[in-house]
């Protein structure tokens, strides 16, 4: 099946830092992650603890790494070794596991209007390529991909060695509808869900939007309320307007990162440095405080590792139910 020659048709879906001992991402509190809520799949179905059945609980999942920014995928830990804040105050950690096995779900939101000719893909296609060789396991995780110009394509199911035949033939043309792309990629990541998992939208546009189909404010409701992460990566740089701010917004309010590479040796290490975020992690339950009617639905929260100085949290997303 072509993936990115299909893409470039006009069929479309109408309607439709590392460094610091903590680090931030939205928890979303309205609607969490329970036993009781999902049946017998609780949050923590892909390991071979049962399910806490508390209604009130919420599902997190986070990556370490060393001093050196390393992965440090081996640690033990217990919720006593891990302590967890939003703005209200110290949150309540339930339970801290390792869960390799929890599913990773990931689109490829690709901008393919005529703003990028200049910068495009092209340049970058073996790295992404190499990228999702790298971070998708074979019979565990899975990636679509969604490409844009003022049109946005069905979303299709692909894997890497589709994806190095299909890139580099893809044609830059059109306006672009970058916060449909995002909404309803974001919709195509949760109708598919199988169980819990982890949501991640690897984003590669210069961040820049000139139709009217969708919102900033609308892409980001969607992402929050599917529970995707949003990486983001410019991958044309300057000049241009409002585009870094938008990537900014779309990474900073969904848990994600967003990289503007200087270079393509630079845009390489900056997919390394998304595939770590993506690697193997741990489980967090918790029980947040309840919202106030007025209150956000989406609160930052920081996780800070007590157990060693030396173990840094990288990466940190909610978990999908």
């Amino acid at each position: 099946m072509e993936v990115v020659s299909r893409l470039n048709q006009s069929t479309t879906i109408m309607g439709r830092a590392i460094g610091t001992a903590t680090a931030a991402f939205l928890l979303f509190t309205s609607l969490c992650v329970t036993a009781q809520e999902s049946g017998s799949r609780g949050a923590d179905e892909a390991t071979s603890n049962p399910p806490l059945s508390d209604p009130d609980s919420a599902s997190l999942y986070f990556v370490l790494s060393d001093n050196h920014g390393r992965p440090a995928p081996g640690v033990v830990l217990s919720k006593e070794d891990v302590q967890l804040e939003d703005k209200s105050g110290p949150v309540e950690v339930l339970e801290v596991r390792s869960a390799p096995d929890v599913p990773l779900r990931l689109a490829l939101v690709l901008d393919l209007s005529g703003s990028l000719k200049r910068g495009g893909t092209s340049y970058l296609s073996p790295s992404i390529v190499e990228f999702f060789r790298r971070t998708l396991r074979p019979g565990l995780d899975t990636a679509i991909v969604v490409a844009f110009n003022d049109k946005v394509t069905k979303a299709a199911p692909f894997d890497a060695e589709q994806l190095s035949e299909e890139l580099p033939r893809a044609a830059f043309r059109g306006e672009t509808a970058l916060y449909e792309a995002i909404y309803l990629a974001s919709q195509d990541l949760a109708a598919s869900a199988r169980g819990p998992e982890r949501r991640v939208i690897l984003l590669l546009s210069d961040g820049e939007n000139t139709m009217r189909t969708r919102t900033l404010e609308e892409a980001i409701a969607a992402a929050q309320q599917a529970r995707v992460a949003i990486y983001a990566m410019d991958i044309v740089g300057p000049p241009h307007k409002s585009g870094p701010r938008a990537l900014r917004r779309l990474a900073d309010e969904t848990g994600g990162r967003v990289f503007f590479p200087d270079d393509l040796k630079d845009a390489q290490r900056k997919l390394a440095e998304i595939g770590s975020d993506l690697a193997p992690g741990y489980l967090l339950v918790c029980r947040p405080a309840k919202l106030d009617r007025n209150d956000d639905k989406f609160r930052k929260t920081r996780i800070r590792i007590t157990k060693d100085r030396n173990l840094r949290v990288r990466a940190q997303m909610p978990l999908a139910p």
